[in-house]
């Protein structure tokens, strides 16, 4: 089937783009190619609730500017229609917002949570297919590895670190700085925000004061516990300052490498109950050679560049 397009091309100060648009009445669609990025977004294309809502949030602004509704949607490429039921919610004083309870209902339900969430906590290196697979012959219902990753979202699991070698299992918190290691706490059960503020609340300091650190700057990443409230006011409230933490950017955790040495220094132990694996581990975390802590940490600023000049992407650290 032939389909007749239209090009239509401008140079504006934000640079250049391209508008196709195809003319066959069955697959109407217009495209805008913006260069230099030569990235193609369509006015139809699907987006996330959030940045949905951050759009809508947008349009109401140009639209209280008094900006023209034609304007704005060739500014945000979406349709005029879409433009007017935005100003129709201004005027009516409705929230952008989805109202809660609306849509389509939750596909999982609070058992079939549960059972996700036990089945992790069984064996904590389980892959979100094998999780998956257990649930379809467990509970005869199929899920996806995106949904059972949202369920473990949702009960704020934290990304904890694990040391598992025969027998044994343990999972680790822990602190560095340039002039050493702070405490090493092994955690049980589920991580919260709460149990996380506790773990802060009674080692962040005292390891700092261990350090010999009369002035730091505390770095964590976007864990949803890192970022909750109640830890964001712990820190306030202690004065404790943080590292903005750009988002999924693992390879900027100098502490990352900590675990790979510990997990490396490991690999010849045999099989270990869980007891003795923790005393390995301290043992281990406590003889940290001083110079390969403050080689990771001072690396810091190199993983930034890095990760500018790769854009974001994978770094070799």
């Amino acid at each position: 089937m032939a389909i007749e397009s239209r090009c239509i091309s401008q140079f504006a100060s934000r640079g250049s783009w391209v508008r196709i648009e195809i003319l066959a009445p069955s697959l109407r669609r217009n495209f805008s190619v913006f260069g230099p990025r030569e990235k193609l977004i369509s006015k139809y294309s699907t987006m996330s609730s959030q940045s949905f809502l951050i759009k809508k949030y947008s349009i109401a602004e140009h639209l209280r500017r008094g900006c023209s509704q034609r304007t704005i949607a060739k500014e945000f490429n979406v349709s005029k229609s879409f433009v007017q039921q935005v100003s129709a919610k201004i005027k009516n004083g409705l929230p952008f917002e989805r109202p809660v309870g609306s849509g389509r209902p939750e596909k999982l339900t609070l058992a079939i949570k549960n059972a996700i969430l036990t089945k992790y906590d069984q064996n904590l290196f389980s892959t979100l297919q094998e999780i998956a697979n257990y649930i379809e012959s467990e509970h005869n219902l199929r899920l996806s590895r995106s949904t059972i990753r949202n369920a473990l979202y949702s009960f704020r699991l934290e990304n904890r670190k694990p040391f598992k070698f025969g027998g044994g299992s343990v999972l680790a918190w822990g602190c560095i700085s340039s002039n050493g290691v702070g405490r090493l706490v092994f955690i049980d059960g589920i991580m919260t925000a709460a149990h996380y503020v506790q773990i802060l609340a009674q080692n962040l300091n005292q390891s700092a004061g261990e350090m010999s650190l009369t002035d730091f700057e505390f770095m964590h990443d976007n864990d949803p516990k890192h970022t909750a409230r109640v830890t964001r006011k712990f820190l306030e409230e202690e004065k404790i300052k943080t590292i903005n933490w750009p988002a999924q950017s693992p390879d900027l955790n100098p502490i990352e490498h900590v675990w790979a040495y510990i997990k490396f220094q490991l690999r010849n132990m045999g099989r270990l109950d869980k007891e003795t694996l923790k005393q390995e581990v301290l043992k281990i975390w406590n003889n940290l050679p001083p110079e390969l802590i403050r080689k990771y940490v001072l690396s810091f600023h190199k993983r930034v560049l890095e990760v500018y000049k790769t854009k974001g992407k994978h770094i070799n650290y």
